[in-house]
């Protein structure tokens, strides 16, 4: 199945941070295939990176995805999949880089980005869609107004939703070796003597509190909740006060084609719901 992936360049909503008339940029691919992007009323699947990533980490699942769900109804594939990059991470990072030294010396800030991502959410871009987010590890999922935007359904995989006492405990020590590896075609820039360092600046945003988001969200939309099988970053007793069963769907998986295999069925779920502003959607 041909892979159409078309990149696009948005402005940020204007921040404090900036001067006025100045705007971070966020980038992303939009993926589709011919027989997907016929398919109104297909799902649009929004998906966030963790720090340290970038967009291009979801091309594997993206491909995979569509290849899983060309035999379902058609209400439950997928009409077309974006990727969106924070404005200090991947692509994004070196089309702000000046803006970022200028005034973000300490990074952007999760919130900020919450509000690109929010905003695109909104645009007429994407109305009448039926947005689908899947969100990655310290993404901003619950930074984001939902309550302005339609909704079908949430997926966290791996989520960075910690009390502080656990994360300075067990995560801090060895979370900021964990991006390396992520970053070999997309995530680096070239330096002066030629060798490359990750396309991401400093980030001193906490997910701290984001579990109190998930028992509002749970409750007016599908909410899923993804770990790796393997994954001992994530203590258990965390994955115990996030993944709490009443509160959403919980799966496993280890590799981008089970992540893939993952999604799709969670999506299965999701036909007439209603969605956060109480709309009723297919």
């Amino acid at each position: 199945m041909g892979l159409d992936i078309l990149p696009f360049i948005f402005n940020c909503p204007q921040n404090a941070l900036s001067p006025p008339g100045t705007w971070l940029k966020m980038t992303a691919n939009r993926y589709t295939t011919v027989e997907s992007a016929a398919n109104i009323d297909g799902l649009t699947f929004i998906f966030l990176h963790g720090i340290g990533a970038h967009k291009e980490q979801w091309e594997v699942v993206i491909a995979e995805m569509f290849n899983l769900q060309q035999d379902k109804p058609p209400h439950l594939r997928m009409r077309e999949a974006w990727a969106l990059d924070r404005p200090n991470h991947g692509d994004a990072a070196v089309l702000n880089s000046e803006e970022l030294l200028r005034n973000r010396r300490q990074g952007s800030p999760a919130s900020e980005w919450a509000e690109a991502v929010g905003a695109f959410l909104r645009s007429t871009r994407l109305k009448g869609h039926r947005i689908v987010q899947v969100a990655h590890s310290a993404a901003p999922t619950r930074y984001i107004d939902l309550s302005s935007v339609s909704i079908a359904g949430i997926i966290v995989v791996a989520p960075a939703m910690l009390a502080p006492e656990t994360y300075y405990r067990y995560i801090e020590p060895i979370a900021l070796g964990l991006s390396a590896p992520a970053h070999t075609e997309h995530g680096l820039i070239e330096t002066a003597d030629g060798s490359g360092k990750p396309s991401a600046s400093p980030d001193t945003d906490s997910q701290f509190g984001a579990i109190d988001q998930i028992s509002k969200i749970c409750r007016l939309i599908p909410f899923h909740v993804v770990w790796g099988i393997k994954d001992h970053l994530i203590p258990q007793l965390s994955r115990g006060s996030i993944s709490d069963r009443s509160q959403g769907r919980i799966a496993a998986s280890e590799t981008p084609t089970e992540l893939a295999g993952v999604v799709s069925r969670l999506c299965d779920g999701i036909s007439v719901v209603r969605d956060l502003r109480g709309q009723a959607r297919l």
